[in-house]
């Protein structure tokens, strides 16, 4: 059986820093979840990305070491069944992700080197992201929550001159799911691109339709698969 997971799915921790490899800041909805309960640690086991007329863009993977404590999250860019895209995650002994490293070209040469801080309640607080060649992270994703504990922010913000530049909110359900996605991407306060979250009969996240220009029109969607056998 997997450890008991009480802060954040890795697997879905993952993915904002993943787009630092494309040269994209984009920030990806991440839920808290907080439970007791034990879950399998590679319940998610894909991500695909479709065009809306239904084409094919990309496919991300996701298995785990058998002690659940190291994650393996590969992309496949251009689905040619090779991943252009490596991350491992590292989980501490409660099933948190404390460290990530993205590596870019899976050469073994990893560009990105993540940290995770909590607080006292298991809520993930900063992710800290910096190059692995230098020792201070040069961004940092800030979470923020309402006084039930539910996540409704996220800011990242640029440490050389502690700017933020680029905030997330969240729209939840009665459930405390986030049911939106909206991201304002240069924190002008304008808001860039909306995603829409729905759930299966499990509660888990299923299909997300991603509206890139606030036009009230999907222009991809992402699955969520949870069976890959």
């Amino acid at each position: 059986m997997a450890r008991v997971g009480r802060g954040l799915a890795p697997t879905l921790l993952t993915l904002a820093a993943l787009s630092a490899c494309d040269g994209q800041e984009l920030t990806l909805a991440v839920e808290h979840q907080p439970t007791t309960t034990t879950v399998p640690c590679d319940e998610l086991c894909a991500l695909r990305r479709v065009s809306a007329d239904g084409v094919p863009i990309d496919r991300r993977s996701y298995r785990a070491s058998a002690d659940c404590r190291v994650l393996y999250d590969d992309l496949d860019s251009n689905l040619d069944g090779e991943p252009d895209s490596c991350t491992t995650t590292t989980r501490d002994d409660d099933g948190r992700a404390r460290h990530a490293m993205t590596d870019c070209a899976c050469d073994g040469e990893p560009e990105f080197c993540m940290r995770y801080l909590y607080d006292h309640t298991y809520r993930l607080l900063v992710l800290y992201r910096r190059s692995c060649g230098q020792e201070h992270a040069d961004t940092a994703q800030t979470y923020h929550y309402d006084g039930d504990g539910r996540l409704v922010r996220t800011q990242l913000r640029e440490l050389a001159d502690d700017r933020v530049f680029q905030v997330t909110t969240f729209e939840l359900d009665a459930d405390g799911r986030a049911v939106k996605e909206f991201v304002d991407a240069n924190n002008d306060g304008v808001v860039d691109s909306v995603t829409a979250y729905s759930y299966d009969a499990l509660g888990r996240r299923a299909e997300a339709a991603v509206d890139v220009d606030v036009d009230r029109v999907p222009d991809l969607y992402m699955y969520y698969d949870y069976d890959c056998d």
